[in-house]
């Protein structure tokens, strides 16, 4: 597994977004960062508060590090997330308060800190989708009652074609790829913008029934 660390900014910043970008390692002052920055954030926009607030591209690179954006429309949700593991072909990202999403060659496989979970799945790569392969798919969800519903999906891939798209004021050229998924009683839809390497710069892919769909933009890359 590797581990990213990163510099941690004044504390205004860090409230302003509601973000903590996470470090690794057990050193006294990481973990000191960590614990500050956090009771900070938690201080100033608690769980009642409004929503995290859009911040522009230069607000956000004085971070310095890669970093995502998520967004919930269904629930008014937005996320700034930073990567804090790599494990093969997954690399998980992280907000402040421990929201963490896994991507799996650049598929969203996992969610942790959701009121719906994504515990477990098969998901195709990116590159896969890039190329329109279709297939299946399966995602075991685990809900209040703590209960893992497992759903399997047949999936038709159709590659849309060329795409320019703008992420937080930068233009991508991309390929608009679109998954189509059926199971017992439902039906999900998912979306990529797709780079030539293989780099989903942009998707909307389903989280659960309760929360809908997320929106991910990758506005700096790892």
């Amino acid at each position: 597994m590797t581990c990213f660390s990163f510099r941690v900014l004044p504390a205004g910043l860090l409230v302003v977004s509601g973000m903590l970008l996470v470090a690794c390692g057990n050193s006294d002052e990481v973990q000191a960062q960590k614990a500050l920055a956090k009771s900070l954030s938690s201080f100033v926009m608690p769980a009642t508060s409004a929503p995290v607030p859009a911040l522009s591209r230069a607000e956000l690179a004085q971070f310095n590090t890669p970093m995502i954006v998520a967004e919930v429309p269904e629930k008014a949700l937005r996320f700034y997330m930073a990567p804090v593991a790599e494990n093969g072909a997954v690399v998980t990202w992280s907000t402040s308060n421990d929201i963490t999403f896994s991507f799996r060659s650049d598929v969203l496989a996992a969610t942790r800190g959701l009121a719906v979970d994504v515990i477990e799945s098969s998901t195709p790569s990116a590159r896969a989708l890039l190329s329109g392969q279709s297939g299946q798919r399966s995602a075991g969800y685990l809900g209040a009652t703590d209960q893992i519903s497992k759903v399997s999906y047949d999936c038709s891939v159709t590659v849309v074609g060329p795409m320019m798209i703008t992420v937080l004021e930068k233009q991508h050229l991309t390929t608009k790829v679109q998954e189509s998924c059926v199971a017992d009683g439902g039906k999900i839809v998912n979306e990529y913008w797709i780079e030539a390497d293989g780099k989903v710069r942009k998707s909307k892919e389903f989280l659960s029934d309760d929360l809908g769909y997320a929106v991910i933009e990758r506005i700096f890359d790892r």
